[in-house]
């Protein structure tokens, strides 16, 4: 896996096998590759599908008539995609509703409450991944479709092979480097922190590059740059990127937020 400094992730075979967990994946499943198998790893699926002995169904580009072609008739019961592939496939002429359960793994960004609820109509669960998920709360069921669509926008908790996501205050300034002790963000729903990791769903280290290693693990998890909150039921939501976060007139805004409720 390259990141954006062309460093080269090791990953470990843990992080497939939870994958395969977490996702329900059997014997009798069928993978959509919306996905690029190039991208992160393909998300740790390629070996998360085969060990769970998987059908997988591939496709040469993301075209959305083949894709409901293959929801609709082929049996699929899985794919992943990023928020803006969901939206695409949402907004093809060919939409509808699938005729059986199908789980998609929604990465690389944040989805909204409006993603999640408009899936959720044509029969399609989202999960939102590959390292933390919203699990439902019996409680939910009663709840109206937005309701519910906003508390599974949320990032949840960390898979089973994680220990618990914590949501630390960012170092201070000049201390970046310095590999002081983490300091969880209370659960107020409102306190901004960043989201670390630690456990075999993470990636063991980069190859052949101890400091960069090192930077990425301070205080022994690994820093993701990804902003966010804690709610008082323990539910971590993302609000927006470190290195995206405006700050205007005094005032901070999440990029996330901004975008989508601009008119």
């Amino acid at each position: 896996m390259k990141t954006p400094a062309q460093h080269c992730a090791i990953r470990s075979y843990l992080a497939a096998i939870a994958n395969a967990y977490e996702t329900e994946m059997r014997a009798d499943s069928v993978y959509l590759w919306i996905l690029p198998m190039f991208h992160a790893c393909g998300w740790t699926y390629p070996w998360a599908i085969t060990a769970s002995f998987a059908t997988q169904i591939t496709l040469r580009t993301v075209d959305p008539a083949q894709i409901w072609y293959h929801l609709l008739r082929s049996g699929v019961t899985h794919y992943c995609a990023a928020p803006t592939v969901q939206i695409s496939l949402l907004n093809a002429k060919e939409a509808q509703p699938v005729p059986r359960k199908v789980t998609t793994i929604i990465a690389g960004s944040a989805p909204t409450a409006q993603l999640i609820g408009d899936l959720e109509t044509k029969g399609i669960l989202p999960t939102y991944g590959p390292f933390t998920k919203a699990y439902v709360q019996p409680s939910w069921t009663t709840l109206s479709l937005e309701d519910r669509a906003r508390k599974l926008a949320r990032q949840g908790f960390g898979f089973l092979t994680s220990d618990p996501v914590r949501v630390v205050y960012q170092p201070k300034e000049g201390e970046e480097d310095l590999d002081t002790e983490l300091v969880d963000v209370p659960k107020d729903g409102k306190t901004i922190g960043e989201i670390v990791t630690r456990g075999n769903i993470t990636m063991k280290e980069y190859f052949q590059d101890p400091e960069a290693t090192r930077k990425a693990f301070q205080g022994g998890y690994f820093h993701s740059g990804d902003l966010a909150v804690v709610h008082p039921d323990g539910y971590v939501a993302v609000q927006d990127r470190s290195k995206d976060i405006i700050i205007s007139g005094g005032e901070v805004g999440e990029s996330v937020t901004l975008t989508i409720n601009f008119p």
